[in-house]
């Protein structure tokens, strides 16, 4: 698979995607179904992070493909970060956002250039559960 999904790390609090060359629509739904098994699992908000540095791209029909997903998302989904975004994919999320409701589970997209970025951006969130 194209699509890497896993824990970040053992607080269980971010899922990392990991995209590798071209992936396929079909690849992205069985990515979803794991990232939703592991966030599903976890009684706290979970967050995303997507690096998309190894990846050209996104399939066609990203806006309706997306949004037709949204349904799955788990509730208890955060932010989800994409790291390495080029500027096509910048837009398509950006047009995507203009689209979707905002309070959805799912809608909540941020980019950073790096997984530290991502992981600094994460940090006051998480900082303020714990307090």
């Amino acid at each position: 698979m194209s699509i890497d999904v896993k824990w970040y790390d053992d607080t269980q609090r971010v899922v990392y995607w990991a995209f590798r060359g071209k992936w396929t629509w079909e690849e992205y739904a069985e990515a979803q179904l794991v990232s939703n098994a592991l966030i599903h699992s976890a009684d706290h908000t979970v967050h995303i992070i997507g690096n998309l540095e190894q990846s050209p791209g996104l399939p066609p029909n990203a806006i309706t493909v997306y949004r037709a997903n949204l349904s799955t998302t788990e509730p208890n989904t955060g932010m989800i970060i994409l790291v390495g975004a080029n500027g096509f994919v910048r837009t398509m999320i950006n047009l995507f956002l203009k689209l979707s409701p905002k309070s959805v589970p799912g809608t909540d997209f941020k980019f950073a250039k790096t997984d530290e970025h991502a992981r600094a951006m994460i940090k006051p969130m998480r900082e303020q559960v714990a307090s």
